[in-house]
């Protein structure tokens, strides 16, 4: 987050450069201080997406980590039906 912070940081220190620049006329000047602009707001974008990316990746992870205790339980819970469950007798044959 803090590399966030200094980004915007700089953003706003740009701004006024690109303003005092306008101001004197400056175009040699005014050209670079946008181009730095453009720079910035590239890698804040750039932020913005890896962050999305890691939460999207940590929202996967989790829905598979519940997935894999729900699969665990339902076994658990089928096994403790089938051991509950009275075996079958056998049929008695006929003895001849």
């Amino acid at each position: 987050m803090a590399e966030k912070a200094e980004l915007k940081k700089q953003m706003k220190e740009l701004k006024v450069q690109r303003a005092r620049a306008l101001e004197q006329k400056e175009h040699k000047e005014l050209k670079k201080v946008r181009r730095d602009i453009r720079s910035v707001k590239r890698q804040l974008r750039a932020l913005a997406r890896e962050a999305a990316i890691a939460q999207v990746q940590a929202a996967a992870a989790q829905a598979r980590e519940t997935a894999a205790s729900a699969k665990v339980e339902a076994t658990a819970a089928a096994e403790a039906e089938a051991a509950a469950e009275p075996a079958p007798e056998p049929e008695a044959t006929p003895a001849s």
